[in-house]
């Protein structure tokens, strides 16, 4: 058999040198095609599922969330192990499938079961699925921050989610862009209960009359001949003076206001935590990306668009990569070649010395690409 083989590639040195550059060109062509994790994703596919529960303690979450949600979503298609972490206000539901499952069929089956277990939750307490992404996905940590400090945080943090997290994440390959630090910017009405006792509102009334300040409502249509009008009560309103002349009651020939028991000013949502950037408070953004894509290639990407929005930043306002999960891999790849060359460098002067041919030692050496070839397209061919 091995004679048969050397006897053909004797009598046909062409079409096996053809068959060898073809091979070696597609090898070279796939290895820059390819994409290049950190770590092999060996993680079975998995859906999370995320519930807030604002001030529900660990165990609410898990007797009222938590154990209802599992219950539901026992029976799945494909279900091999259902985990779940209650914490404080947050649940974290992971349910992981078979092997080969397919990750959109999957999530639909999980969302069916979702639609179905809401009822048994409390009021108010919807789940979500978390965006699709892979187990090293976070590529990148991107930090924004005033240097001369004039930017107050609640005004950087509402930069990072309104505009520079849209412009990222409409980039191909962004699975999501999570904001941190700054604090989310809120109008708050801060009672006040002495002029609350004074004039006879409650909290409710205050809480009601907080509720009917700032929405949108509809009032059906008017009709005028081969016309219908729709007739809106436009209240949505971020207006200070506005929210704080709303009418909480009447109290005999006057108007009861929000100005008057309360304060209104903005301020921010409730925080556990914080962002600094070199030393400066400032929002830190963290970009995860979906399963499949290149990460250099995608690191690029998102690099070029912080370049695009610096531009058209203040310039008290500093946009810049803090992390970034791709020099991991090229100081890989760098070692990895230094590595080849010095191997073929001494494999090279051993063959020589040994062989004292030239032409013998070249031919040897062509073994190295070749079989990095063939493992390229075998990789390609298994996906």
């Amino acid at each position: 058999m091995l004679n048969r083989l050397i006897e053909f590639s004797l009598k046909h040195r062409t079409i096996v040198m053809m068959a060898a550059l073809v091979l070696l060109a597609a090898g070279i062509h796939l290895g820059r095609k390819l994409p290049v994790e950190v770590l092999p994703d060996l993680t079975k596919p998995t859906v999370t599922i995320l519930t807030e529960a604002p001030g529900l303690a660990p165990e609410e979450v898990e007797s009222r969330i938590s154990i209802p949600l599992e219950s539901a979503l026992m029976g799945v298609s494909g279900v091999t192990r259902l985990r779940a972490t209650s914490d404080v206000s947050l649940s974290l539901i992971y349910v992981e499938f078979d092997w080969g499952t397919d990750l959109i069929r999957a999530r639909q089956f999980v969302q069916e079961r979702l639609q179905a277990a809401i009822p048994q939750l409390p009021e108010g307490i919807f789940p979500y699925m978390t965006p699709v992404a892979s187990l090293m996905g976070e590529i990148m940590l991107v930090g924004l921050h005033s240097p001369t400090q004039e930017v107050d945080g609640k005004d950087l943090r509402t930069l990072a989610d309104w505009t520079i997290r849209r412009r990222i994440q409409s980039i191909p390959g962004i699975a999501e862009v999570l904001s941190m630090g700054g604090g989310v910017r809120q109008i708050h009405i801060q009672p006040d209960p002495d002029r609350m006792r004074a004039l006879g509102v409650d909290f409710d009334t205050l809480l009601h009359a907080s509720h009917e300040a700032a929405g949108n409502t509809t009032g059906g249509f008017l009709t005028s001949r081969p016309q219908e009008i729709m007739v809106r009560h436009l209240a949505m309103t971020t207006d200070l003076n506005a929210i704080g002349k709303t009418v909480v009651r009447h109290l005999e020939d006057r108007s009861v206001l929000i100005e008057d028991v309360a304060d209104v000013v903005w301020d921010v949502e409730p925080m556990r935590g914080d962002a600094a950037v070199n030393g400066i408070r400032g929002v830190i953004m963290s970009v995860t990306k979906a399963p499949g894509f290149d990460t250099i290639d995608l690191t690029r990407r998102v690099e070029s668009a912080i370049d695009e929005l610096q531009a058209n930043l203040p310039d008290n306002i500093r946009l810049e990569p803090l992390f970034r999960q791709s020099d991991f891999i090229e100081n890989a790849v760098g070692n990895l070649k230094e590595a080849i060359l010095d191997g073929g460098i001494m494999v090279s002067l051993v063959l020589f010395l040994f062989l004292l041919n030239l032409r013998t030692t070249f031919i040897t050496l062509m073994a190295i690409p070749l079989s990095f070839a063939c493992t390229l397209l075998l990789f390609y061919l298994w996906g």
